[in-house]
């Protein structure tokens, strides 16, 4: 992979990535905190959502949400160009990220994620997308400067779109995965599931595999311990974040927050009270 440029702290991640030949390996399942804006420069594939799938586009744009699990099921024929930002609400103006993250935040997992060209009015997105990447001393700033603008194109595309949709198909591994969330913090078990929607268990790790990029227990741990991690940042006690979240071991919970975050679930000084 040729990294062209990037841009990483605290509250703010920014990538530009040229692959000439993808390694599908390289692109696993993931899920994080924070925000997320991808643009697809080019590329041959399809971008899995939450057991939805987008094939990717020139110019295609995809939002995900904190906890909105996504893969990249790449085709190793074409080079895989684009660019990804990942940021924090706290970095939007507090008068306006309501509206900015409307099209994050006002529907369901795995839906309304992707946005092509067409969608937009005009080139201003991308224009907004790569003024981000032009060779400044204030990377920082640039990429500021050019988010809320661009953030407020996507929301005017949203808008325009959301009202003139018919309703979203939705496929059967989608509704489990929608059934699981709903349901992710009580007991679960892959027979209830199974039982539930009248699946087989091979049936089931199969597609899920396939829809996600993860197994059921992965999926499922990790947006507890995301949950967890929240919880704990808004002052809540470890071990009770970890009963809220559904882990009802909490030495096991303590191993696989530290596992996943690289620190103990220790509530932070400046946590509010």
């Amino acid at each position: 992979m040729e990294n062209l440029f990037s841009f990483k702290d605290e509250e703010l991640f920014f990538h530009h990535s040229l692959d000439p030949v993808p390694q599908p390996s390289a692109f696993v399942a993931h899920t994080h905190d924070m925000f997320e804006l991808y643009y697809c420069i080019s590329g041959s594939g399809v971008f899995h959502v939450e057991g939805n799938a987008y094939p990717l586009r020139d110019g295609m744009l995809m939002l995900m949400r904190p906890t909105e699990s996504h893969y990249t099921e790449i085709d190793p024929a074409h080079p895989y160009h684009r660019m990804a930002l990942h940021f924090r609400q706290e970095l939007l103006p507090s008068d306006s990220s309501d509206i900015l993250l409307r099209p994050f935040l006002l529907r369901e997992d795995g839906q309304y994620n992707a946005y092509l060209p067409q969608d937009f009015a005009d080139d201003t997105y991308r224009r907004l997308l790569h003024n981000m990447v032009r060779p400044t001393e204030h990377v920082r700033m640039q990429i500021l400067i050019n988010l809320a603008p661009l953030l407020f194109e996507v929301e005017r595309a949203a808008a325009a779109r959301i009202q003139d949709a018919a309703a979203v198909p939705t496929t059967a591994i989608y509704r489990i995965i929608r059934y699981i969330n709903e349901h992710l913090f009580e007991e679960l078990t892959l027979d209830a599931v199974c039982d539930r929607f009248f699946i087989s268990r091979s049936q089931l790790c199969r597609s899920f595999k396939h829809a996600t990029g993860s197994t059921v227990w992965k999926y499922v741990q990790t947006k507890r311990l995301i949950a967890a991690k929240e919880q704990i940042g808004h002052g809540a006690a470890a071990t009770d974040a970890a009963v809220a979240c559904g882990f009802h071991d909490y030495s096991a919970f303590y191993r696989a927050y530290q596992k996943a975050f690289g620190t103990p679930p220790i509530r932070t000084k400046n946590a509010p009270q």
